[in-house]
């Protein structure tokens, strides 16, 4: 086979076509067409609830209001008090002089006795027999217009037939008489049981004279103890070393007297005035009791006073001292006045004399417990009414009522605070 070909044979390549620039495409955007109605958003709320911040501000406001309404509400129930600031008229002067208490006396007064037992145990050096006879202070009283001497010996019988003997003469005074009022003489005395034992150990009692009866004189010239007998005994007595019973009864008697005291203020009835310079105590000593080789000493003590009106002394001192008004009057701190002098039987309640030292600080009477009850639910106005009706008040009163914006005052008298001044605090 002859591969050679000629050149007939060669098939020409085809002809590729010229390539021309081609122009640049230009897009043109497709007409713009108006936007498809978008479906209103459903709202969350329902159709009749506003919408918007006006309703978030408008709940906060409301909310706001009822808190400060129920704050206020709070503040004027809860918080609700008062305060009424007043002047008192009071007076200090110098009241020093001689008075004299009684029935005969514009200044009434009545006795306090109270008695105390007081023990302590010491060592004993033995025993002895005693035959101890009671004994004790009575008071005799005369009626009659009369004096009456009653010797030696004596016989006072209580109302259980125990007979008590004087041992010294006495004369009774006889009695007087101012206007209407007949005041008995008194006088008084140590008496002693006719035998020893305790059953003469008696209470406060009245007594008679026997030497008397069948005589006017017997109802006439009485007699009563305001403190008891004491001392009857019969056995064995322990016996103790001097020394030592001597300090254990001043140990007795000193907290005896305390006791008497704080017993005498709590016995003394109210608007009542005692000074304490005129308590008297008075102690008796009981035979020493033997118990296992010690030594039980016992005192009696008992304290006497005269409680003094308290609003006729106090009207007595301002008499005294020259202070005129008819508003009811207190005695402050009556302690401040010295107490001495004092003459007569208190036992007996007839008249007394005594001296008072010092000068007195007089004070108006007033309740502050019953202004608060009368200013209850007030206004301003209305308190200044009540306020004119306590004429121991000097000047205006001041009322502060909490909450400020409250215009009367609580109902509640315990809310109501009375704030007292006196008349001297106001002064420079």
């Amino acid at each position: 086979m002859n591969d050679r070909r000629s050149i007939q044979d060669i098939i020409p390549p085809a002809r590729s076509k010229p390539i021309r620039p081609q122009a640049p495409i230009t897009s043109t955007p497709p007409p713009t067409q108006p936007p498809m109605p978008q479906p209103p958003r459903e709202s969350q709320y329902d159709d009749h609830a506003p919408r918007g911040r006006g309703w978030f501000f408008l709940t906060v406001a409301a909310a706001a209001i009822i808190i400060v309404i129920v704050v206020v509400t709070l503040m004027s129930s809860v918080f609700h008090s008062a305060t009424a600031a007043v002047v008192l008229s009071e007076w200090k002067s110098d009241v020093s002089g001689s008075y004299s208490a009684g029935p005969e006396t514009p200044i009434a007064y009545q006795p306090v006795v109270v008695t105390e037992t007081s023990t302590k145990s010491v060592p004993a050096t033995g025993t002895e027999k005693a035959e101890d006879h009671a004994s004790g202070v009575i008071v005799v009283t005369n009626t009659s217009t009369r004096t009456q001497r009653l010797i030696t010996n004596t016989r006072f019988e209580s109302p259980e037939g125990l007979i008590y003997r004087i041992h010294a003469p006495i004369v009774v005074p006889a009695a007087t008489t101012k206007g209407t009022v007949t005041t008995p003489g008194s006088i008084e005395a140590t008496v002693y049981a006719d035998e020893p034992g305790e059953k003469y150990n008696i209470g406060a009692a009245s007594f008679t004279v026997p030497g008397l009866k069948g005589s006017q004189t017997y109802t006439q010239v009485t007699a009563k103890s305001a403190l008891p007998m004491a001392g009857g005994f019969v056995g064995d007595k322990a016996v103790v070393e001097k020394t030592i019973r001597d300090q254990a009864v001043a140990e007795i008697k000193a907290d005896l007297e305390r006791k008497l005291r704080e017993k005498v203020v709590a016995s003394t009835p109210p608007n009542g005035i005692v000074f304490p310079d005129g308590i008297e105590i008075r102690y008796s000593e009981e035979p020493d009791r033997a118990d296992q080789g010690n030594a039980t000493i016992t005192v009696r003590g008992t304290a006497l006073a005269a409680s003094f009106s308290g609003d006729q002394l106090a009207r007595a001192l301002a008499s005294r001292a020259g202070i005129i008004t008819e508003t009811p009057l207190v005695l402050n701190m009556p302690s401040e006045l010295q107490y001495s002098g004092q003459s007569g039987n208190v036992e007996s309640g007839s008249g007394l004399t005594f001296t008072l030292t010092g000068g007195a600080h007089l004070v108006a009477q007033f309740s502050a417990t019953q202004l608060a009850e009368d200013l209850v639910g007030k206004t301003e106005q209305e308190a200044e009414d009540v306020r004119s009706k306590y004429p121991s008040l000097v000047g205006p009163m001041e009322i502060t009522v909490i909450p400020f914006w409250l215009s009367s005052l609580p109902k509640n008298p315990e809310r109501i605070k009375v704030d007292v001044r006196g008349v001297l605090d106001q002064n420079p």
